[in-house]
């Protein structure tokens, strides 16, 4: 008999047992980009600017240049790096490990978190949104596709993605109460870390945490089918 799909995801709901899979998740994604989308019309129309230039106006403390360390050692790369190291040494030892099916799923939950942030790079290219930056020292905002320029590649945050997706990856593979905690403390940490610091919009923030999370809850499933073919 086939397993259920264990439904470890904490920001999107589980598929139903009396359902097909895909189709729940396929639908359960649709419903959460429809209101990330809402989400994010709102705050680019209402709330961006007002937020940023709150952040903005605070003095530079001790706690901004602990979440700036933090940010500059916990950033996109360093996760790209760190976890594709970590599949490689999966796979390297694929065949001689008795836990096949618990090594393929970390394997696959692995790797979908990379997958997360080669979407946000072609995102961030194609939409181009500027960075608070421009408005700030050109004061003007707005999307302008394609671009190559840094202060162009706002939305979505690559670091609200990378962290995002690895503090996912760590509630499906990890049990332990300490090491949930650390990886959410650490994700609120770099979260709002991008507001304080004055590198992205709410919006661009909002974007990073859906896109990890989608990424994510359709690599649960594909992890779910992987091991019902073993």
């Amino acid at each position: 008999m086939k397993h259920q799909t264990q439904h470890l995801n904490p920001v999107l709901p589980p598929p139903s047992r009396h359902q097909n899979p895909a189709l729940v998740v396929a639908r359960n994604s649709t419903i959460a980009t429809l209101a990330f989308l809402f989400a994010s019309v709102a705050l680019i129309q209402y709330v961006d600017i007002a937020v940023v230039t709150y952040f903005s106006q605070m003095e530079y403390t001790l706690w901004h240049e602990g979440l700036r360390i933090l940010a500059l050692y916990i950033n996109p790369y360093t996760i790209f790096i760190a976890t594709a190291g970590i599949i490689g040494l999966q796979i390297m030892t694929l065949r001689r490990n008795k836990k096949r099916i618990e090594t393929d799923r970390t394997v696959i939950l692995l790797s979908a978190v990379l997958v997360s942030l080669i979407f946000t790079t072609l995102l961030k290219f194609s939409l181009g949104r500027a960075r608070p930056e421009i408005w700030f020292g050109e004061g003007y905002t707005g999307f302008f596709g394609f671009q190559t320029g840094r202060s162009f590649h706002s939305l979505p945050s690559g670091h609200a993605t990378a962290v995002t997706a690895m503090c996912i990856a760590v509630f499906q593979l990890r049990h332990e109460t300490a090491y949930r905690l650390l990886a959410l403390t650490l994700t609120l940490l770099i979260l709002s870390s991008r507001l304080f610091l004055g590198e992205h919009f709410p919006a661009d923030v909002l974007a990073g945490i859906w896109l990890g999370s989608i990424v994510m809850y359709w690599a649960q499933l594909f992890a779910h089918l992987a091991k019902d073919r073993l």
